[in-house]
């Protein structure tokens, strides 16, 4: 049985840091990379919720996506990646949950 690594990342450095850790830690390891666009915050601070702020950010979230996988074939390594919609721990554990 081989092993799945799951990394989260938020456009951080620190989350970008922590993807080339596990890289280098797991070497033999599937590493999965976890995008949460939380739609919360697309209407924080009381603006309206026209769905155009919700795309911007999930535009984002593909984009650390694709980072992440720039990132990991810089190392020689595939990555897979999943973007979720929700609140991003409970998404994050939910997803681990049901993966495994």
């Amino acid at each position: 049985m081989s092993r799945t690594v799951l990394v989260g990342v938020d456009g951080s450095d620190l989350s970008f840091d922590a993807l080339a850790h596990a890289i280098e830690l797991f070497p033999d390891a599937e590493i999965t990379v976890v995008s949460v666009v939380n739609p919360v915050t697309a209407v924080a601070g009381g603006e309206t919720f026209d769905g155009s702020l919700f795309e911007e950010q999930r535009a984002l979230g593909e984009r650390y996506l694709e980072r992440a996988v720039k990132s990991a074939a810089d190392r020689d390594r595939e990555i897979e990646t999943e973007l979720l919609i929700g609140a991003p721990a409970r998404e994050l554990v939910a997803y681990a949950e049901e993966s495994g």
